[in-house]
């Protein structure tokens, strides 16, 4: 505004050198803050892009960080299942056992009473 109010006052003088060399200069300021301005909205938007660029990368390593809980977990859950079915194998065969002798003496003493 105070450029303006310069040039206005040359013009008034009839002072045509000084009212170029006036809105010369007006020219020249309002270039620079319009370059002042778009390197702050770059620097702005790069910041954004940057802080944007960390917020996904932390949000991939918890994804990835869930993601191998979870496979961990299903690991030792398998891990366990196998556990208990060798377990329950085992008390089978045992079982197995004892039962095919109670069996053998369930039949001696049958044929005992038939006889």
């Amino acid at each position: 505004a105070t450029m303006r109010t310069m040039i206005g006052k040359a013009r008034g003088y009839k002072d045509m050198d000084k009212v170029n060399q006036l809105q010369l200069m007006r020219f020249i300021l309002i270039s620079c803050q319009e370059n002042v301005s778009y390197q702050l909205t770059m620097y702005r938007n790069s910041q954004r892009e940057r802080r944007e660029e960390e917020r996904n990368q932390l949000r991939l390593k918890l994804i990835d960080e869930r993601r191998e809980k979870k496979r961990l977990r299903r690991e030792e859950k398998r891990r366990q299942m196998k556990i208990d079915r060798d377990r329950r194998r085992r008390e089978r065969r045992k079982n197995y056992k004892k039962n095919k002798e109670l069996w053998r003496e369930v039949m001696v003493l049958m044929t005992d009473l038939t006889r």
